[in-house]
This record gives C-alpha cells, structure tokens and sequence, in this order.
C-alpha cells in the first residue's frame, strides 16, 4: 500500500505529526490511525486537514474508494 498522501505532504514538508495535529486540532494518535488508513475521520476533521495543510490534500484522499 502506498503512503497516504497526508504523509506525503508532512514528509514533503517537513512537518511533525505533533505539528500537524496542533494545527488541526486533533491528537498525534488519530493522526496515525489515519495515515495508516485504520480510521476514517469525521467531515469536520478533514476539512481542518485540508486547512491544514494548505489544500494540498483533498476530501477524496481519506475515504476508500470500494466505500462509494
């Protein structure tokens, strides 16, 4: 599986896991289980992701596409 493209941006820029949570008002562990696609997050939370990071991922990255 390849990384989720949340990861890739922290990676791309250089940006913690603590740094990104703080940010989008969520926990490190949350953060994690989303990367690793074990959870799903809530509207509210992804549109403070997408804030987060800018625009630079969008809602269709966090929900699987067999779920359509």
């Amino acid at each position: 599986m390849t990384n989720h493209p949340l990861r890739k941006y922290r990676e791309r820029n250089e940006i913690t896991l603590q740094e990104l949570a703080l940010k989008a008002g969520t926990s490190v562990p949350s953060l994690c289980r989303i990367e690793r696609r074990q959870q799903t997050p809530s509207l509210a939370l992804v549109a403070r992701l997408i804030k987060a990071c800018k625009g630079a991922v969008t809602a269709h990255d966090f929900f699987e596409e067999d779920a359509r």
